[in-house]
């Protein structure tokens, strides 16, 4: 276990200083660009990235058309293969000054979404098949799944409430709330120095663009085992920690030493087959950011899949992580209605009637999750 999250403390660092265009997006600054052309970046595509995420075009993207879909598909774990598609599109809306100045009740008070979602496939050899409709307006959350606890049928929560709840259960999501992680490190000059040295590990990160119409792809080609062969890794791992550690709590060097090791054996098993691709669109006319396609290959060789899993299997485990997003109808108006039927829902199980509800509605929502309850 502590070798599983040690190798997930890697695949982290290295990914929060491997994105270039996040780090472009944190720092924002002519230093960022130039550091990146090493990698393929043009000057004028970076230049079109730092003005994408200028506070006045982030401001434009205050409503729009979400357009998503998730495939996942893994073998040779000995379980059962997993191959899930997740399919969604809808209308979104909120207020980007409250966004950007982190005024959560304001934004939650004009956040306004309605999401359609499929999911179907096998999970370890079991067939999934679920459907789900989301919708926000005036501060509530409604949702219709066809699973418990909704079972077809409209439920409402207050949207304050569920986010709090989410937060008390994922502390991610409240770090994710705060801000990029890796924008107080891309300014510190001590780490600025690390990603250079990073980004000059061959083969390591490969920028290209390609423009089509009114929109140009960036592409960042991330390959993982080029980063596990570097010879410089365990010096760059270092730099990495000293500048990320408060002052007066870095590790003593034997210590720090040790731990990299650790570190780098690791990634020369775990992440030698590892490859991740991004792609970013925008606008070449409107300045905006247009959408993002993620694509992650993975390959764990079949003794130490074995080994971490305690399997008998001799397969290699295959896996393979697909995210498109993408945004239409850029600015346009959203309108959202709440259901005229729905029920109130509280996250002990139970539903109770409110403004929202009829009284047939409330009924059999109430009857449904007392029999469930009784169950």
């Amino acid at each position: 276990m502590k070798s599983i999250i040690r190798f997930g403390v890697l695949l982290m660092v290295a990914m929060l200083v491997a994105m270039p265009l996040g780090n472009i997006r944190a720092q924002g600054g002519d230093d960022m660009c130039a550091m990146m052309g090493s990698t393929g970046l043009s000057a004028d595509d970076c230049a079109l990235v730092q003005s994408a995420m200028t506070p006045e075009n982030l401001a434009k993207l205050g409503s729009f058309v979400a357009d998503y879909n998730m495939a996942l598909k893994v073998t040779g774990t000995g379980s059962g293969d997993t191959d899930i598609t997740v399919k969604g599109n809808g209308p979104v809306s909120f207020d980007p000054a409250a966004l950007q100045g982190n005024d959560q009740a304001a934004l939650l008070s004009s956040l306004m979404v309605q999401q359609s979602i499929t999911v179907s496939g096998t999970s370890s050899g079991k067939a999934e098949n679920h459907t789900a409709e989301f919708r926000v307006v005036d501060g509530k959350i409604y949702f219709n799944t066809s699973d418990a606890p909704s079972s077809g049928k409209w439920l409402w929560q207050s949207l304050s409430s569920a986010a709090s709840s989410t937060m008390s259960s994922n502390p991610m999501m409240g770090m994710m709330g705060s801000g990029n992680p890796a924008a107080g490190m891309a300014t510190s000059p001590e780490m600025m120095a690390a990603v250079q040295k990073l980004m000059a590990v061959p083969g390591f990160v490969k920028v290209s663009s390609a423009a089509t119409g009114d929109e140009k792809a960036i592409t960042i080609a991330i390959d993982f085992g080029a980063l596990a062969a570097s010879k410089d890794l365990a010096t760059i791992l270092k730099d990495i920690v000293k500048a990320s550690s408060p002052s007066g709590t870095t590790m003593d060097d034997a210590t720090l030493d040790q731990t990299v090791q650790q570190y780098v054996s690791m990634g020369s098993v775990f992440l030698k087959d590892a490859k991740l691709n991004i792609v970013e669109y925008f606008g070449t006319s409107d300045k905006l950011f247009h959408g993002i396609d993620i694509h992650i290959d993975y390959k764990l060789d079949a003794s130490m899949a074995a080994a971490m899993m305690n399997s008998t299997s001799k397969e290699d485990v295959n896996a393979t992580f697909d995210l498109k997003f993408h945004l239409t109808k850029i600015g346009e108006a959203v309108t959202v209605e709440a259901p005229a039927d729905a029920t109130e829902y509280t996250p002990s199980g139970s539903t109770s009637s409110g403004s929202d509800t009829s009284s047939s509605g409330g009924a059999e929502a109430t009857e449904e999750a007392e029999a469930t309850a009784a169950q």
